[in-house]
């Protein structure tokens, strides 16, 4: 082999490695760049939507709060006295429909703003939601029977 050929192959394997290493500088440079704005974008859609959730889930808990007092008044009503509500049934109806007014704004509020809530939390909230419906009607049917006797 001849110095001239050797040199050759020694200039061409540093120009391979010099443009090769270019190349992988240009890519990692453009894959560095696509992280820094994901996680950019990622960190605005996150500051965005984090107080929107709070403001929802605060909300939710209100509203469901205002339905278990209203709730809490309707037994009370319901368990002060059958002889009374029989006595009384405009007073019950006005308090059944104050408790169903407060199920159906917590209803309404929990489905305009479920976009803005978790899987995990839609779940337990559903869940919860679904309780409480039961415990409506359920409610509602007990005043129904003393009403009618």
């Amino acid at each position: 082999m001849d110095i001239n050929n050797v040199s050759l192959i020694i200039v061409t394997a540093f120009i391979n490695l010099a443009i090769s290493n270019f190349i992988f500088f240009r890519y990692q440079k453009k894959i560095e760049t696509g992280i820094t704005k994901s996680l950019f974008e990622h960190q605005i859609k996150f500051s965005r939507i984090y107080p929107k959730t709070l403001d929802v889930l605060e909300d939710i808990n209100k509203k469901y709060l205002e339905f278990c007092h209203a709730t809490s008044l309707y037994v009370e009503y319901i368990s002060s006295g059958i002889s009374y509500i029989k006595y009384a049934p405009k007073e019950t109806y006005k308090i059944e429909d104050k408790v169903k007014l407060q199920l159906d704004e917590l209803c309404s509020y929990y489905q305009g703003n479920r976009i803005y809530l978790p899987e995990a939390s839609k779940r337990e909230i559903e869940e919860i939601i679904q309780n409480t419906i039961t415990t409506y009607h359920l409610l509602s049917n007990i005043s129904i029977y003393f009403n009618s006797k």
